[in-house]
Formats: C-alpha cells, sequence, structure tokens
C-alpha cells in the first residue's frame, strides 16, 4: 500500500481515470463517481486535492457542471482543470465556490485559467506548472510571490511538469525553499 511506503505526513494528490472525464464526459456522476471514491477510500485522511481534468473539447455547461459538482464528497478537496476557455466566467466561478471547489490553473497549457482566479472558489489552491520552457530562477521567484499570497488564503498544491533531466524536480525544491518559514 502506497501508505506504508510513504512517510506519515505525505499526502497523495490523484487525477481519476478519464473514464470519468474523457469517455464519461462529467456524465452520471452518481454512476461513475462512487466506483472511484471506493477504490481510493484505504488513503483515509491521507487523501489529498483530487483532480477532475476535462477533455480540451468539452465547452462550457453549467448544468452539466452543477451537476457533477454535487456529487462530490463532502469535505473531499477537489480541483477542475478545464481546457477550454469557455468555462472561465463568473457563472462557472459560482458553481464551484458553491461546493468549495477550486479551480486549477494549468500554465502551459492551451487554455489555463486567468491567474487571478487562482484560489477564488476554494479554501486551498491548485498549480500545475507545465511551461515546456522550464522555471528558471526568476520564475521561481514570481511563482514564490504568487504562492506565498496565496498561502495567507489556504494551502497550495503545485505540481510541476514531468520531465527527462529532473530540472523542473529541482524547480520545485527551489520553490519549496523559498516558500518554507524563516527558522
Amino acid at each position: 500500500m502506497w501508505t506504508a511506503a510513504t512517510p506519515p505526513d505525505f499526502v497523495f494528490s490523484l487525477k481519476p481515470s478519464q473514464r470519468i472525464t474523457h469517455l464519461g464526459r462529467l456524465r452520471h456522476p452518481a454512476h461513475m463517481l462512487p466506483p472511484f471514491w471506493e477504490k481510493v477510500r484505504p488513503l483515509g485522511e491521507r487523501l489529498g486535492p483530487v483532480l477532475f481534468q476535462a477533455p480540451p473539447w468539452l465547452k462550457r455547461d453549467d448544468e452539466l457542471l452543477a451537476g457533477f459538482v454535487a456529487e462530490l464528497p463532502a469535505g473531499q478537496r477537489c480541483a477542475m482543470e478545464f481546457r477550454d476557455a469557455s468555462w472561465y466566467d463568473a457563472g462557472v466561478y459560482g458553481i464551484l465556490s458553491l461546493r468549495g471547489v477550486a479551480l486549477c490553473h494549468a500554465e502551459g497549457e492551451r487554455a489555463p485559467s486567468p491567474l487571478e482566479t487562482v484560489g477564488a472558489t476554494a479554501d486551498f489552491a491548485y498549480l500545475r506548472l507545465r511551461d515546456e520552457r522550464g522555471y528558471d530562477d526568476a520564475a521561481i521567484a514570481l511563482w514564490s510571490e504568487r504562492c506565498r499570497a496565496l498561502l495567507d488564503r489556504g494551502d497550495v498544491y503545485a505540481y510541476f511538469r514531468h520531465d527527462h533531466d529532473g530540472s523542473n524536480g529541482i524547480a520545485a525544491e527551489r520553490l519549496q525553499a523559498l516558500l518554507r518559514p524563516a527558522e
């Protein structure tokens, strides 16, 4: 089990199968979501935010979104990543806010959410830092400032794009060091 192989304070953040988001297109959440929640139940308190990534071709549909987020378990941190700009609207933010679902900002993707929406719909922020150019010291310093402002309002979950040379892992460590409280 993953929990036995990680430190006790390690929190798992998951992204469910495309069966829910892409094939199911967020429809029928009362049928599609329970098997996922049942499978992750053994993580218990160590289950962190769950990211639902909508397919890039899915356009804004407030009724669909409202039905989907209504089926998310109360108290479970969830985030939505939209990849079509039609979703970036006050009505959508209102739907997410009703259930405390974070709007994911995915830098480097085709249609990232506006930066000013990060942390606006939930008590936490969810960032995917995926710029293919990577993150030099200036970029890390900028994200450090942004994250510090977000931390004043709640937790921040920031994930860097996987790479083959480890540079994004080093960037993540640099960001973490800049955000660590002074001793």
